[in-house]
């Protein structure tokens, strides 16, 4: 091979290299086990994955949300115990490091029930582990807007 053609190639294999830290995003292929869905391309930001067992998008500014709906799809998520910094800054960050606040009359759970107790539903089933604010003891989430945590009795009409 000519040495002019290697000089002419040199700037082609490696001007990747040079600008592969300005990446923001790794590329993540995956099939959705749908069976009527092809394998498609997603574009995840660093640090996390696509995955078709998310139930919700969770981010440090919701993550204490106790009335987030959720629902099954597929999407971006970071690994367990991480989150987003936030809808615009879409790095995980570890739960810990997320300023929680929550409503009066809650306090933040690493691990709570993906439904909580409400008045309309004071037994729901407790499945799921996710981290959010949940109400004290001897409050239940009210079933109206704003829901927040109010006393039991205001629920049901007596001290439980």
């Amino acid at each position: 091979m000519k040495p002019y053609i290697c000089l002419l190639l040199l700037p082609i294999l490696f001007l990747p290299l040079l600008y592969a830290d300005q990446i923001p995003y790794e590329k993540t292929t995956s099939a959705p086990s749908t069976a009527n869905v092809t394998a498609i391309d997603t574009v995840c930001p660093a640090g996390s994955n696509y995955s078709c067992n998310v139930t919700c998008v969770k981010y440090c500014d919701n993550i204490a949300d106790a009335t987030l709906k959720c629902n099954d799809t597929c999407r971006c998520a970071c690994p367990e115990d991480y989150v987003f910094h936030s809808d615009t800054n879409l790095v995980c960050v570890r739960i810990s490091a997320c300023q929680t606040k929550c409503e009066p009359n809650m306090h933040f759970e690493q691990c709570a029930p993906d439904i909580p107790a409400s008045c309309g539903t004071p037994t729901p089933d407790i499945e799921g582990c996710n981290p959010k604010c949940v109400c004290d003891d001897g409050f239940i989430l009210s079933s109206n807007e704003p829901r927040i945590c109010v006393s039991k009795s205001e629920c049901f009409g007596r001290a439980d």
